[in-house]
């Protein structure tokens, strides 16, 4: 992979990581103030998100030039701008059935989870240098495990540190 392209995902993953930190804050307010009276459950616009995300990678896949990489930019744009949006349906879930309202936001929080994970783990791939003309960035791929922590996802939805 070059360095370009490279630079162009860990700047991608980078946003992800992002998005999946504030995510988990809102998930986690989401499950904290369930008992709370008058409480209207809270998320990102993922859907939208993904749908963007796969439009600009056909249009990269169609151009066949991995040079058009930078076309993500766009979408680390997306990502700056999204804010959290009132959760419509978790929203008439906690209205209807708090049981399972509470296993809905649970299995967000562990899709959340699996997602922050894979972007860590492809960002650390992109910060080590497999080619000899390549800088190092081991080091950096070090830090960057240490800065980001290793969250443990379950199968219950709960996180472990």
């Amino acid at each position: 992979m070059s360095i370009e392209t490279c630079d162009h995902l860990a700047t991608l993953l980078k946003a992800i990581l992002r998005v999946t930190s504030a995510r988990d804050r809102i998930l986690s307010d989401n499950l904290r103030s369930a008992d709370q009276p008058q409480f209207v459950p809270h998320d990102l616009p993922i859907g939208s998100l993904v749908n963007h995300l796969n439009a600009i990678l056909d249009r990269i896949e169609a151009l066949g030039d991995t040079s058009s990489w930078a076309a993500l930019d766009e979408i680390v744009c997306l990502i700056e701008a999204m804010g959290p949006e009132v959760d419509h349906d978790a929203k008439r879930l906690l209205a209807s059935d708090k049981a399972q309202y509470l296993r809905y936001q649970q299995a967000r929080m562990l899709q959340n989870c699996i997602s922050a994970r894979i972007a860590k783990r492809l960002l650390m791939q992109c910060m080590r240098s497999d080619h000899p003309l390549e800088p190092d960035r081991s080091a950096s791929a070090a830090g960057l495990a240490g800065m980001l922590g290793h969250r443990r996802c379950r199968l219950d939805g709960q996180v472990n540190s």
